[in-house]
């Protein structure tokens, strides 16, 4: 019997050159629905270009191709590939977010809604300035924080207004973002949604014209954007989505782990395809990943299995503490014969950073934590987006407030309370507002307002080249010596190069794309950037550091996973809930599946949440099985530690060979060849020698 491929044309077969049998099936696969159960380092990413390439050489317009991603790094990366398979570069296939692609239908559609195309996407910092100042409105102590967290849950359908209190915040929320004519995130997706239900004849336009859908990470997609999905392919029915139910990690965003489970249901006659053969890490690492995971009762299920080499067991080590944690890993790293870049790692949440960024410069140990103040969140270059915001929506009532005096011009808060006062009485922008205000304002008030008027004037005059904008705006505010300050500080020369960096980069683009990049574009790019877009990954000799949840999608030759202990990894909040659990279960798999020939794992027996608190080893080590580990297992049946005295020769598996020279209740004071450590005998199976 021939081949399915052989009756194909040759650049259809050269196309699919390379894939594994699983891979070419799905990219092969026709008109409908269809599922692929991608597991983690089986191919995703090829199958998803693969198939785009497909359709493109069979004659499918470019134009009527839809494919939507998380992040826009992965859509570069696909872009990239899909021109290297073509040999020639898709100019209208629209691939990106779910949420530049909402933004875009927005833009053209917005005033149905009653907004106007020059929109304002507001960002977290964004939220939490305007619930600040209801807030304090109100009275309220409440954190604006907290409800920036709140209104989320409530706009994704995770929960509805508790009393009367939220409805009333939320509706005040929402009627200043519109009169500042802008959108969070939750509006982009919402607004689209709304859209399609209200307007029958705009969701039908969408719908025909995009005849074919593709979706990455699906298994990321909460409920709003499944019935995104549902519109857009109810014409035609040819929706394409990969992920893996074993990797959805996102359930505190809205990730709905159902539009995996029930994807037949809601596509009736949906094929499914599963990737299992995994290219990435070595038979022991896949193996501990997968039995972990099967201990979950929500997945549909996959056998995983590579070529690789069993490569070494992985390796687990206890500590005292958090700072004794930091020593030990540090003191690997030292000891390792890789390079630095090598090593990734993983902890559960953000604070546990802290001992690591105390420990390694003592040890002179480069490293860098992704995750903490992005570039484009960096207060220089929030002040240079916020003027080509305002220049684009001049309704935007945080962007003028932050600009209004950076650099000073002399507008006091009386000026400016009496510029908003005069744009929100009479409707007004508030660029007219100023406009209004210099022809017939005190004469106080004409420097500062014409200095202003004539640099967004400028900018404005530069819409459809941001570069050459910000250049003419930085020599036309002196923006540059207002860093610099009255005295001489040292932060001002990285403030200046952070500046240098968003020109270079534009000017990069600009070269790249052959063309210059707007106002617009500018603005709206900047805030859908995701958090791991502005990591370039490790080019530098350095360590990496970051959550489990930023590191999806990642891979590293060691990953070192920390901090796993009872409350937290799995987090305290998921210890009642078996869902939550279930999703600690599935960050536990992600964080496994990110190394490539070497896993370490790290648990200590106090770490500082807000005080020491004295901790568990987490369930999940039980969850091994026990031939793949070595070293400092947890012994979870509670045998008696053993008993030292003063003097007795110990080898410990990090720290090496020692003597005890104290002992407590419990505990053992050791003596090493780099210094004295106080060790568990729970935990730190210490052995005489």
């Amino acid at each position: 019997m021939p081949h399915p491929t052989e009756s194909l044309d040759e650049p259809i077969r050269t196309l699919l050159q390379g894939l594994t049998e699983e891979q070419r099936q799905a990219v092969l696969e026709g008109d409908g629905a269809a599922l692929v159960i991608a597991g983690a380092g089986t191919g995703k990413t090829r199958v998803l270009t693969h198939r785009i390439a497909y359709l493109l050489a069979q004659g499918v317009p470019e134009d009527r191709i839809l494919a939507l991603t998380f992040t826009n790094k992965a859509a570069d990366e696909m872009r990239s590939r899909i021109q290297d398979l073509l040999g020639w570069k898709p100019t209208l296939l629209f691939m990106g977010t779910f949420h530049s692609f909402a933004a875009r239908i927005l833009r053209q559609e917005a005033h149905l809604l009653g907004y106007t195309a020059d929109f304002t996407i507001y960002d977290r910092d964004d939220q939490r300035t305007v619930l600040h100042r209801i807030l304090k409105e109100q009275g309220l102590p409440k954190t604006a924080a907290s409800w920036v967290t709140t209104i989320g849950w409530i706009k994704t359908g995770r929960r509805t207004p508790q009393d009367a209190l939220e409805a009333e915040i939320l509706d005040r929320y929402q009627q200043t973002l519109k009169a500042n004519n802008a959108m969070d995130f939750d509006d982009l997706l919402l607004n689209l949604l709304t859209l399609f239900r209200e307007y029958p004849d705009v969701h039908r336009r969408y719908a025909e014209q995009y005849q074919h859908i593709l979706v990455d990470e699906y298994q990321d997609t909460n409920r709003i954007q499944f019935e995104i999905l549902k519109f857009l392919s109810s014409v035609h029915g040819n929706l394409f989505v990969v992920g893996d139910e074993d990797q959805s990690i996102y359930g505190f965003r809205g990730a709905d782990i159902r539009n995996v489970l029930e994807f037949q249901d809601a596509f009736p006659g949906a094929r499914i395809f599963r990737l299992q053969q995994n290219f990435r890490s070595t038979q022991t690492i896949l193996r501990a990943a997968s039995e972990v995971i099967q201990n979950n009762q929500y997945r549909l299920g996959k056998t995983l299995w590579t070529q690789n080499p069993p490569g070494r067991p992985i390796r687990v080590f206890s500590f005292w503490d958090d700072e004794e944690e930091a020593r030990g890993i540090a003191e690997l790293l030292l000891n390792s014969d890789r390079p630095f870049r090598d090593f990734l790692i993983l902890f559960r949440t953000n604070y546990q950073s802290r001992a690591f960024e105390e420990v390694f410069p003592r040890y002179g140990i480069p490293y860098e934590v992704v995750g903490t103040i992005r570039f484009y969140e960096r207060k220089e270059i929030k002040d240079l987006i916020a003027y080509a915001r305002f220049a684009v929506n001049p309704r935007d009532r945080e962007a003028f407030l932050r600009i209004v005096n950076v650099p000073p011009r002399g507008l006091g808060s009386k000026a400016v309370q009496q510029i908003v006062h005069t744009a929100e009485t009479e409707g007004w922008t508030y660029l007219e507002a100023m406009e209004h205000l210099l022809e017939n304002g005190p004469r106080r008030l004409h420097r500062g307002l014409e200095t202003l008027l004539r640099s967004i004037a400028l900018l404005q005059s530069h819409h459809e080249d941001v570069e050459d904008g910000l250049r003419l705006l930085l020599e036309e505010t002196r923006y540059l010596d207002y860093l610099a300050g009255e005295e001489p500080d040292p932060r001002e020369e990285t403030r200046r190069l952070h500046v240098e960096i968003l020109l270079q980069t534009l000017a990069d683009r600009k070269e790249r794309e052959e063309r210059p990049i707007s106002l617009q574009e500018f603005v709206q790019e900047v805030a859908l950037r995701a958090e791991v877009d502005d990591w370039a990954g490790p080019s530098q000799n350095k360590v990496t550091l970051m959550t489990v949840h930023t590191a999806k999608g990642l891979e590293f030759p060691v990953v070192i996973i920390t901090g796993l202990e009872e409350g937290v990894f799995p987090h305290h909040s998921a210890l009642t809930d078996p869902m939550e659990l279930e999703e600690e279960r599935r960050l536990l798999h992600v964080a496994l599946t990110r190394a490539q020939e070497d896993v370490i794992l790290t648990y200590a027996q106090r770490r500082a949440l807000r005080s020491y608190r004295t901790l568990q080893p987490s369930r999940f080590l039980q969850e091994f099985p026990s031939e793949v580990l070595e070293g400092d297992l947890p012994d979870f049946d509670s045998e008696e530690p053993p008993s030292f005295k003063l003097g007795d020769r110990v080898y410990h598996p990090v720290f090496g060979e020692g003597y005890v020279t104290d002992v407590y209740e419990g505990k053992v004071e050791v003596r090493f060849r780099y210094g004295t450590r106080l060790l568990s005998l729970e935990y730190a199976k210490l052995k005489k020698i």
